[in-house]
């Protein structure tokens, strides 16, 4: 059996399904299902391994034609940027102490028009005592609740720390402010553009490390011109 490599280099966070590399790439391989005397080796960077498996399954393409090869673990700080896109595209939720306040000022004001209610249309003794006797249970109610009653002063002193801590911190968050905007714009931040090709070089040196143990493949193909550490690799096609 004839190995031969294919040299990959796409960039972080690409969905292949909608790329039409990716479908080029999925359709080569399915041209050489049912042959027995080749295999492929796709050698890609770490964050681009998951990715490829997705869009040969989308396609349809059988595992036993290709084998993808990638450098162990995505640098950490490319998972961080990950991690904080993903939690940025979630939906913001309402904290649970605000959903819980809320309600029990909801319940507060259901109750206090209850007993005005009572006050005014109650007219006979019979009437003033179950009055009375509701006010009892609602007091009862209110001891099963007290403490979350408690936790109030307590959650008012943690809002007033807090905003001591927030202009002690103003320096950082500003810093923090500034990493941000650059995450959020990276092609128009500098530093972000020499951090990603820093990213890049040291990923290609991964993979070319990979790649020199590999004696059995014959020889390497890239789909594009624009991956120059593919330069690097010694055997082409």
């Amino acid at each position: 059996m004839k190995k031969f490599g294919i040299y990959l280099a796409y960039a972080p966070g690409l969905d292949l399904r909608h790329e039409g590399l990716g479908r080029y790439l999925a359709a080569f391989l399915k041209g050489a299902e049912g042959r027995d005397d080749v295999k492929f080796t796709l050698v890609c960077p770490s964050w681009t391994k998951k990715a490829l498996h997705d869009l040969f399954q989308s396609e349809g393409v059988q595992e036993d034609v290709f084998e993808i090869v990638s450098p162990a673990s995505v640098p950490m700080i490319l998972r961080c940027y990950e991690e904080y896109i993903a939690r940025k595209k979630k939906q913001k939720k309402v904290p649970f102490r605000e959903r819980l306040a809320k309600k029990l000022f909801h319940w507060k004001a259901i109750v206090l028009g209850k007993i005005e209610d009572r006050l005014i249309t109650v007219d006979s003794y019979t009437g003033l005592i179950r009055l009375g006797l509701e006010a009892v249970a609602l007091c009862l109610l209110l001891l099963l609740f007290s403490p979350l009653l408690i936790l109030l002063p307590v959650y008012a002193l943690y809002l007033k720390v807090r905003v001591i801590v927030r202009k002690l911190f103003r320096p950082l968050k500003r810093l923090v402010s500034r990493l941000q905007t650059a995450v959020g714009a990276p092609k128009e931040d500098s530093l972000v553009l020499r951090l990603y090709r820093r990213l890049e070089q040291v990923e290609s040196d991964r993979m070319l490390q990979l790649i020199n143990k590999m004696t059995e493949v014959k020889a390497w193909y890239s789909p594009t011109a624009f991956w120059p550490a593919f330069n690097q690799i010694q055997r082409h096609v």
